[in-house]
């Protein structure tokens, strides 16, 4: 049961411990699109339900068009973990033999396997420098303004770019702001690339 969690936990927040050199984008950020698919390694460090510190890594890939998202996580050795697809209608996460786990929706999903939410909804914005700032407002990220506190509650630190055409976030730190210490939960997102 605990495994199903932590890979539940993984594959809804999908970074390696290793920084990625500081580049400056050669162009802003482009506009958000409905439509993306990426890659990239993903850090967690939290509190598990013993109220121990908690680590994860893990490898994975996003596909996100309007109405679907798709999510896979692998294991170091390129193996399929587990499966996360969401709809309108329900979140579904399939981990090998396991019967799959259903919800309404990611936020309950998220909620029942491990007693709060994750920003699932937040990441495909996050990862294509767009943010809802705590006030409400568009955010924008860009090296000369690379850190928001979001609505929901995230503070996001924009680390490092990649280089192209359209500049596109490299690593993307984030930590949960709150009190309480069991609900502390900090990110490395580093991705391999987008499109």
């Amino acid at each position: 049961m605990a495994t199903m969690f932590r890979t539940l936990f993984l594959c809804l927040l999908l970074a390696g411990c290793a920084s990625a050199p500081a580049t400056r984008p050669a162009t802003p950020v482009a506009p958000y699109a409905a439509s993306i698919a990426f890659a990239g390694r993903i850090g967690v460090q939290f509190i598990n339900r013993d109220g121990q510190p908690d680590s994860q890594n893990a490898r994975f890939e996003w596909r996100q068009q309007p109405g679907l998202t798709e999510i896979a996580l692998f294991s170091p050795l390129g193996d399929t973990v587990a499966t996360l697809t969401v709809t309108p209608q329900r979140a579904v996460l399939v981990q090998g033999k396991a019967a799959p786990l259903e919800a309404p929706d990611v936020d309950s999903l998220t909620a029942r396997a491990l007693g709060w939410s994750l920003p699932v909804s937040g990441l495909p914005l996050w990862v294509q420098g767009h943010a809802r700032a705590r006030d409400g407002s568009a955010f924008v990220a860009s090296p000369a303004h690379d850190s928001v506190l979001t609505d929901d509650g995230w503070e996001l630190r924009y680390v490092s770019w990649q280089e192209g055409a359209s500049a596109r976030p490299r690593r993307i730190d984030a930590s949960r702001v709150t009190n309480v210490e069991a609900e502390k939960l900090t990110l490395r997102i580093v991705l391999d690339g987008s499109d």
